[in-house]
């Protein structure tokens, strides 16, 4: 087993996201169910994230990510468009020990996204570790 299944406390941590795409969105909207504070990093091209970001559910910043920023968060995801900004953040969260996946690129990733299947309060993590998520 390469990825060992884990459940992380978001009580009172952040999530932190690099990047505003689509694909950001739909972590956005995975993670918006915990009870974790959202805060994303740099342009924002989706529109569903801007929704999110006018009501409140998510604190944007237009500036890259930087160290300081990691302090307390529980990980990050990383679908920034732009190869110098994903890099500049992949950097940052491993001088801070915070894990952290860009998506769709598991190899440089330190965890993976399972499949979820989410009946509160019962949770079940379906993971194939990155390879056959169609069939998870």
């Amino acid at each position: 087993m390469d990825y060992f299944p884990l459940f992380i406390r978001t009580t009172d941590r952040a999530v932190l996201f690099v990047g505003g795409s689509e694909d950001a969105g739909h972590k956005l909207a995975l993670i918006a169910k915990s009870s974790a504070r959202l805060i994303l990093f740099g342009a924002v091209s989706d529109s569903r994230i801007t929704a999110m970001i006018e009501a409140g559910t998510v604190t944007h910043h237009p500036r890259p990510v930087t160290l300081a920023d990691t302090a307390g968060a529980a990980y990050a995801y990383i679908a920034a468009d732009d190869h110098d900004e994903r890099d500049a953040a992949i950097a940052d969260f491993s001088r801070a020990g915070l894990p952290y996946c860009v998506v769709d690129d598991r190899l440089r990733s330190t965890f993976i996204t399972p499949a979820l299947i989410d009946r509160d309060p019962g949770v079940v993590a379906i993971g194939t570790e990155g390879t056959a998520p169609v069939l998870a």
